[in-house]
């Protein structure tokens, strides 16, 4: 079992950590290993983590959201509209960039799938086939081939 640490270290452990220093130059000074000082760090709730440095972001959470929300209404389709969006609200952003968030707000690049254009008349033939179709029974179905378009040679070779 560890040794307890004494309110007066644990205090300067706190203030060493609300000062931004690192862990390192706080065990130094005070005497404390350093896993004692993250596991202080853990405990305490209302002690901010250290900023670790790095460029900060450029558009906003709710401005990501509204994003977020454009893209599954269909106002926006291409990462160019995405751009021309934010420069509409002031951003001042690279296509590169747009990418790189529509990824880290989870949408994936892609080609659209080809899918066969289906008339309106057609789409209306082929929901009555299947509306007429509803009452056959397994005898009736076993009348019918079933085919994806291949062509069968019922004697012989072409």
């Amino acid at each position: 079992m560890p040794k307890k640490v004494s309110n007066d270290k644990r205090e300067a452990v706190k203030s060493g950590i609300r000062s931004g220093r690192t862990t390192m130059d706080i065990s130094r000074t005070t005497g404390v290993s350093k896993w004692t000082i993250n596991r202080i760090r853990k405990e305490e709730k209302n002690i901010k983590a250290r900023n670790r440095g790095g460029r900060p972001v450029v558009v906003k959470k709710i401005t990501n959201a509204i994003i977020r929300l454009k893209l599954r209404q269909g106002l926006l389709r291409t990462d160019s509209d995405a751009q021309l969006f934010l420069r509409s609200l002031g951003y001042s952003i690279s296509k590169r960039s747009v990418r790189r968030l529509l990824r880290k707000i989870g949408f994936k690049s892609g080609i659209k799938k080809y899918k066969p254009f289906i008339s309106y008349t057609n789409q209306k033939k082929r929901l009555k086939w299947c509306r007429d179709k509803t009452s056959w029974t397994v005898e009736d179905w076993k009348s019918v081939i079933f085919s994806d378009e291949t062509k069968i040679n019922v004697w012989g070779a072409d």
